[in-house]
């Protein structure tokens, strides 16, 4: 099922917006598309034995298409001179396929990253805020975005959500101590 959505969904919509029918609208099955293919590819990355010439091939794949995802945006405009949107997107081939990569990642070195970094008390308290996080981000994000944080700033930008994670942990840290409220954010 990744692997159908992969192809028909992550690499079909780029074609289809280069204006290439890669795959008929027929083959196109509803269950495969949306965010779905995440939670399935975890799994499946989680349950897998990957040996390390499969994860140096999936490393790879994540860093080519990350390069690819930042070079059709910087250095491919559109007709209009704007910003190119091809590669952007959670459901693009590039953010699938760095997803992978981060996963395969922490699978094999969460110990070291962990204890040698240090990180091991920061990830229990931020722990029972993930699922909140994932559901709420979003408006903090944008919020940031409209009113704090200067768009045309890089720094800025890109500390937005660094910034929007910070903030929703702590939050949600705070929230879950008032009775009754980690059931609103869980």
């Amino acid at each position: 099922m990744v692997l159908y959505f992969f192809i028909t969904v992550c690499v079909g919509d780029v074609l289809k917006e280069c204006h290439i029918e890669f795959i008929p609208a027929q083959l196109q099955l509803p269950i495969c598309g949306g965010y779905l293919v995440y939670p399935l590819l975890g799994y499946i990355l989680h349950n897998t034995r990957i040996g390390t010439m499969g994860r140096i091939a999936i490393y790879t794949a994540g860093i080519l298409a990350t390069a690819a995802h930042f070079y059709a945006t910087a250095f491919v405009p559109t007709a209009d001179g704007g910003i190119n949107c091809l590669l952007k997107g959670y459901l693009k081939f590039p953010a699938v396929m760095q997803a992978a990569a981060v996963l395969v990642f922490v699978k094999y070195n969460a110990t070291f990253i962990l204890d040698t970094l240090r990180l091991r008390g920061i990830c229990n308290f931020i722990k029972p805020t993930t699922l909140s996080l994932y559901l709420m981000h979003i408006y903090v994000y944008q919020y940031l975005c409209a009113h704090v944080i200067d768009r045309t700033s890089p720094i800025q930008y890109a500390s937005a959500g660094i910034l929007t994670f910070l903030v929703l942990a702590v939050a949600v840290r705070v929230l879950q101590k008032i009775p009754g409220a980690k059931y609103i954010f869980p």
